[in-house]
């Protein structure tokens, strides 16, 4: 049991479902490559698991040959993962916003290991894609579904073009006042003007470091929770902080918004939750990959 343990997501996978080809394995492999960016995998399929599927239990499946496979809670939420990835924009679902391509960051938010990145010009950041979801948009989205409806929904949280796909969990608004109202925009319907900040929390993949051994140069090592971590203290959270104005006709509805702070989400999305099924994903050449993860139906148990 204890060499199991050991194995891939997808090894455990194949094993439990008596596949000694190891297809799945063999496809995911081929999905990545040394030249992928130190940033890329797949946030758009973690997102959908962690907004749709409740935290899994562990569970240990037997195969048809009588090997128990042992699946921890991260191995399943990982075939989640890579189950949700394949059939992200299949289906049905719903999105306010463009992707904005224009490569650079928000001042702030640099990562070194992004090496040298060009600063957005004004005219790059005025491109229609790159105006990103409106603010008035936004915080429609974010008090229906979150404050009034109780249902998480995702926030590709970099401005620009790297994609940060973060499942929203909660926010909180405060109104600093209003904004004078201008003849031309009290001619487009605007009555009123409020600024808002919008702290938004939103769920952050697992870092854990541990001290591997206590020496004059101690090893640190990054390891991933068997055990389900959902209301833990492992349980890991960020959250950002959003400036915008409110515009409101004479009515009190909202009807559009203008962003203030340089930070704001690309677009906004979710998806519906979608019954297990195989499937396949092309890589970079176009060649197509089966993934046959509709064995999940008897691996993955919400935890009780």
């Amino acid at each position: 049991m204890t060499e199991l343990e050991k194995l891939s997501p997808s090894e455990l996978y194949d094993i439990s479902q008596s596949d000694y080809n190891y297809t799945l394995t063999r496809s995911v492999r081929s999905l990545t490559s040394k030249n992928d960016a130190w940033w890329e995998g797949i946030c758009h399929g973690w997102t959908q698991s962690a907004s749709n599927f409740p935290e899994p239990s562990k569970v240990i499946v037997i195969n048809k040959d009588g090997i128990k496979v042992p699946f921890g809670a991260s191995d399943v939420k990982g075939l989640l993962s890579m189950h949700d990835s394949n059939l992200a924009v299949q289906g049905t679902y719903a999105a306010v916003g463009k992707k904005c391509k224009v490569r650079g960051k928000v001042e702030g938010e640099e990562d070194s290991r992004d090496g040298q990145l060009p600063k957005p010009t004004p005219e790059q950041m005025n491109l229609p894609e790159c105006r990103d979801t409106n603010a008035g948009a936004f915080h429609v989205v974010i008090s229906n579904m979150i404050g009034i409806h109780g249902i998480s929904f995702i926030a590709e949280i970099d401005r620009f073009a790297d994609l940060w796909n973060q499942p929203v969990y909660a926010y909180e608004s405060t109104f600093d006042g209003d904004e004078p109202v201008t003849s031309e925009q009290s001619l487009d319907g605007i009555a009123r003007r409020i600024r808002v900040t919008n702290v938004m929390t939103y769920g952050e993949e697992l870092q854990i470091w541990t001290q591997k051994k206590a020496t004059e140069h101690p090893t640190w090592i990054h390891w991933v929770s068997k055990n389900p971590v959902t209301g833990t203290n492992i349980q890991q959270f960020r959250k950002k902080t959003y400036q915008y104005i409110l515009e409101l006709d004479v009515n009190g509805n909202i009807v559009g918004g203008e962003w203030i702070s340089s930070t704001r989400p690309d677009f906004i999305w979710a998806k519906v939750r979608k019954s297990f099924v195989d499937s396949y994903q092309e890589d970079s050449s176009g060649t197509k990959h089966s993934l046959p993860l509709a064995g999940l139906k008897q691996i993955y148990h919400p935890l009780r």
